[in-house]
């Protein structure tokens, strides 16, 4: 009885897990690489209207470029 309760409790954090990573990655959306954060602020500044999207940022890369993405959080 309790190995079936120990498989229950994986089971059911590993669900979890996924679920709730699942869902961060649908609210935030990849729009392009800049190679300057100037670049990447600007375009963010114009980004185009969407009544889901709340805020942009602009986040550097291991390489030194920019990501842009739009958030709906």
């Amino acid at each position: 009885m309790k190995i079936s309760t120990l498989l229950a409790a994986v089971a059911l954090s590993a669900g979890l897990v996924a679920g709730g990573s699942a869902v961060a990655n649908a609210e935030t959306i990849y729009v392009g690489t800049y190679g300057t954060e100037a670049a990447c602020r600007a375009d963010g500044a114009d980004a185009p209207a969407h009544p889901d999207w709340k805020w942009w940022e602009c986040r550097q890369t291991p390489t030194g470029e920019w990501d842009l993405y739009y958030s709906t959080n």
